[in-house]
C-alpha cells in the first residue's frame, strides 16, 4: 500500500533545441536594444561637430532626413565647414539654412552633391548666382527659399534648369521683370512668391 501512494516528483528536463529556442527572444531583445544605443551614439557624435550656431536633424530609420542650421543671437554663427559635414547624407531630403550670413558658394557646391535633396531653404544667406550654378545638374529639387538673398537675374537661369521645381520663394531680391520671363516656361513650376 505504501508504493500505491508514492508522491510523483515533476523533474524538469529541458533538450539542448528547447533551452536555445527559449533563448532566442532574449537575444533578439538584447540585440534590438544594443543596436538602438549604438545608433543614439552615433546621432550624438554627429550633432556634436555642430559647434557653431544652432542645429537640428530629424532622423529616420537611422538617417538625417532634415536638417534646419542658423546662426544664433550669442554670435555663433554656421559655417561653410558645417555645411561639408553634411556632405555624407546619402537619404537627406531637406536641408533649411538661415539666417546665416557666413554660409557662401563653397556650400552650396556640397549642397549640390546631396541628390536626394527636395527642399533646399538659403534664407538670408551669402549664397550668389555664380554658387547656385553647382545646383543646376541637381535633379530632385522641388522647392528653393531665396529670401532676402541679393541673387539677381542671372540666379534665374540656373534655377530655371531644375526638372522638378515646383516652388520658389524670393524676398528682398535683385530681381528684375526681365529675369522673371525665365519661369513663364518652366510647366511644373505651380508657385512662386516674390516681394519687393
Amino acid at each position: 500500500m505504501h508504493s500505491d501512494t508514492r508522491k510523483r516528483r515533476w523533474k524538469l528536463q529541458f533538450s539542448l533545441r528547447t533551452l536555445l529556442l527559449s533563448f532566442i527572444p532574449f537575444a533578439l531583445l538584447f540585440g534590438w536594444i544594443g543596436l538602438r544605443m549604438q545608433q543614439a551614439r552615433e546621432r550624438a557624435a554627429f550633432e556634436e561637430q555642430f559647434q557653431g550656431g544652432y542645429a537640428n536633424f530629424t532622423w529616420e530609420d537611422g538617417e538625417v532626413k532634415r536638417a534646419y542650421l542658423s546662426d544664433i543671437s550669442n554670435g555663433a554663427k554656421v559655417t561653410d565647414k558645417d555645411i561639408s559635414r553634411l556632405s555624407g547624407l546619402k537619404s537627406i531630403v531637406a536641408l533649411e539654412i538661415g539666417p546665416a550670413h557666413s554660409i557662401t558658394d563653397e556650400s552650396i557646391e556640397t549642397i549640390g552633391k546631396l541628390t536626394s535633396l527636395r527642399i533646399l531653404g538659403l534664407e538670408d544667406t551669402g549664397v550668389t548666382a555664380a554658387g547656385l550654378a553647382h545646383l543646376n545638374s541637381h535633379r530632385n529639387l522641388a522647392m528653393v527659399d531665396l529670401t532676402r538673398t541679393r541673387v539677381g537675374d542671372e540666379a534665374l537661369t540656373h534655377l530655371a534648369t531644375l526638372p522638378k521645381l515646383e516652388k520658389l520663394w524670393f524676398q528682398d531680391h535683385d530681381i528684375t521683370e526681365a529675369g522673371l520671363v525665365l519661369f513663364a516656361e518652366v510647366p511644373q513650376l505651380e508657385r512662386t512668391a516674390i516681394k519687393r
